[in-house]
């Protein structure tokens, strides 16, 4: 049986890591000179946002995955 404690720790690890990628990648870019290097920059910042908002997403998956127990369940009903 997969035990959804790791595989929740493991997404939401992803999730964080993805989002952790986003924050570095983003302050790593050169800062535009042009307005042609604006408009491209403003295009990444987009797709970045986008891309956090997943890693968001996965992580509170994983953490829901990794608290939920569903043996706690039954253990409770007997």
């Amino acid at each position: 049986m997969i035990d959804l404690v790791k595989v929740g720790a493991g997404v939401a690890l992803l999730g964080f890591v993805t989002v952790g990628f986003v924050y570095l990648f983003l302050g790593l870019a050169p800062l535009p000179t042009t307005p042609d290097e604006a408009a491209a920059l403003a295009q990444v910042a987009m797709k970045a946002e986008l891309v956090q908002g997943l890693g968001w997403i996965l992580a509170g998956i994983g953490l829901f995955a990794a608290l939920s127990d569903p043996q706690r369940a039954t253990r409770r009903s007997t």
